[in-house]
């Protein structure tokens, strides 16, 4: 490997060379827009369920027309340390999550019709969601596990053509105190912002990246993803 990459610490990050770091590149994308802010995920003009998880449980991956293809679910366990399980089309995981923040189809072949990750059984919440062909999700959420802090380096967003939208980025404090900490207009165009000094985010904190326009469409197309570094054990530095 050249010597510029070498002497790039986010490179070595993302090698895995830089003792107790991490990179996560998280991204979303939704259909349509309101005047009230919807998360960017892939479930319909809804926000994020944070309430669903009010304690750790069992997942049930649903989806008649993909039965018998797995799923693998990441997330965190009740302690917020990262769990990760494959569970068959149809069936529940073993492990109990407290969180999720990606899932994706297993194999070669991408998903006919769309899959659900749900609390409470097959009737219950979705808080993941695989829309049709894309074979994983796009959730603009994430959570910091147990022990670690997030560094924000980058968010982006784009907005589809003559639309004229806000962008929102929200940190969830473990009370459930939603904190705004970076806003956005894009108009038919893209935005990206590179912090001058990484956004430092505390273990158990949720993010949600959400979107609202200045009337209601449903035909708007949006993304949005942000860079993470994660440090784990913050007191060791």
């Amino acid at each position: 490997m050249s010597k510029r990459y070498m002497d790039d610490e986010k490179c070595m990050i993302a090698l895995g060379r830089v003792p107790k770091a991490s990179s996560l590149h998280k991204f979303g994308a939704r259909t349509g827009i309101q005047t009230t802010p919807v998360t960017i995920w892939d479930d319909g003009l809804t926000t994020y369920p944070w309430d669903a998880f009010a304690t750790a449980q069992q997942l049930t991956v649903v989806g008649a027309s993909d039965a018998g293809k797995s799923v693998t679910i990441l997330g965190l366990d009740a302690d917020y340390n990262a769990i990760q399980e494959t569970v068959v089309v149809g069936s529940s995981t073993v492990g109990s999550f407290i969180r999720v923040y990606r899932a994706f189809v297993v194999g070669t072949d991408s998903n006919i019709g769309v899959l659900t990750i749900r609390t409470g059984g097959a009737g219950g919440t979705i808080v993941a969601q695989i829309n049709e062909g894309y074979a994983q999700t796009l959730m603009c959420v994430y959570t910091v596990p147990a022990n670690h802090t997030a560094l924000l380096m980058k968010g982006v967003a784009t907005g589809s053509a003559d639309k004229d939208m806000v962008i929102e980025f929200y940190a969830r404090a473990p009370d459930g105190t939603f904190r705004i900490q970076h806003i956005a207009n894009v108009y038919q165009n893209n935005y990206q912002y590179e912090f001058a000094v990484p956004l430092a985010i505390p273990e158990k904190w949720d993010i949600d990246v959400r979107v609202r326009g200045y009337s209601n469409d449903s035909g708007a197309k949006v993304t949005a993803a942000f860079d993470l570094i994660l440090y784990e054990d913050k007191t060791d530095y």
